[in-house]
């Protein structure tokens, strides 16, 4: 309470900032967020809120100073029929993962997950204005949640005309596909496919379920593999796919993206990444250890 909220320094003024999801335990926004909050001397904190209801939520709110927060899994589509004012990039997603209260009363959405995805790719694909992707770039998206619909409007941006969509439920691959105008696929098909990246989106070997995978090693297919989860910062799918020679991006850059998003969504202000970094990896190493412990690990 001391070291990470600074408990003792809170007034009734202090704005308060949370994560809202059903888990969030899995969350290492609490930790990154206060230490950016602190280090530039804001009166203000970053509490996990575990939400089942939006609605409740919401009228609970208003009781507090509540200056916003991030939207996690089950919300993000939902959260938008909570929103007042959804900018363009919630609408175009059909999702937010942002929300920003004004004046205690109107609620603002957004969605940082679309940068957050797209940075690292152009990092990792050394991409510019001047140097896009090769024209017949093939790219597939796994999953049809919140976090695939950033991906399609991500990977759209980045004038990728070929992107497919698979799934365990092809009910829904179908549903989403034709919803956001993208193909579906299924899942069967992967391994006698060929594709230039892989986008995986589902929760599928997240933290405390590392160990799993959304694909056997022969369904892996695509010359890059980026895992948005970001706890663990290597996915047991991100290890198949570089025993496959893939390369693969860590869902931590994009999370430290689009948390440097929300950051100056809420403040207005320059975000420490350096610093937000840092606490990211301390506080994953945390639950490495914690997880090595629970398996009896010396």
């Amino acid at each position: 309470m001391r070291n990470r909220y600074l408990a003792h320094k809170l007034t009734p003024h202090s704005a308060i900032f949370g994560l809202v999801g059903s888990p969030v335990g899995q969350s290492i926004g609490a930790a990154i967020h206060n230490a950016a909050l602190h280090s530039l001397r804001l009166d203000a904190v970053y509490i996990p809120f575990l939400v089942n209801n939006l609605t409740d939520f919401r009228k609970a709110a208003a009781k507090y100073p509540l200056a916003g927060f991030s939207v996690t899994i089950p919300h993000k589509q939902t959260v938008l029929r909570t929103a007042d004012k959804p900018d363009r990039l919630a609408r175009a997603a059909g999702a937010a993962n942002t929300m920003r209260i004004i004046r205690s009363q109107r609620w603002e959405a957004t969605n940082t997950d679309i940068k957050g995805i797209v940075a690292p790719l152009q990092r990792a694909f050394r991409l510019s204005e001047h140097k896009p992707l090769p024209r017949g770039f093939r790219a597939v998206i796994l999953g049809n949640g919140g976090a695939a619909r950033a991906a399609v409007l991500a990977l759209r941006s980045m004038r990728i005309s070929t992107i497919l969509v698979t799934g365990r439920n092809q009910l829904k691959v179908r549903r989403f596909a034709s919803e956001l105008g993208v193909q579906a696929m299924r899942i069967e098909q992967l391994q006698r496919e060929q594709f230039d990246l892989l986008v995986q989106t589902t929760p599928v070997g997240m933290w405390p379920h590392a160990g799993e995978s959304p694909l056997r090693p022969e369904q892996i297919t695509a010359r890059t593999v980026f895992d948005l989860i970001y706890n663990p910062p290597v996915t047991r799918l991100l290890e198949l796919a570089r025993s496959r020679g893939c390369r693969t991006i860590s869902g931590l850059e994009m999370f430290l993206a689009q948390a440097a998003g929300q950051f100056r969504y809420w403040t207005q202000l320059e975000p420490p990444v350096r610093l937000m970094r840092r606490i990211a990896l301390k506080e994953l190493r945390r639950f490495s250890m914690a997880g090595a412990a629970g398996r009896g690990a010396p």
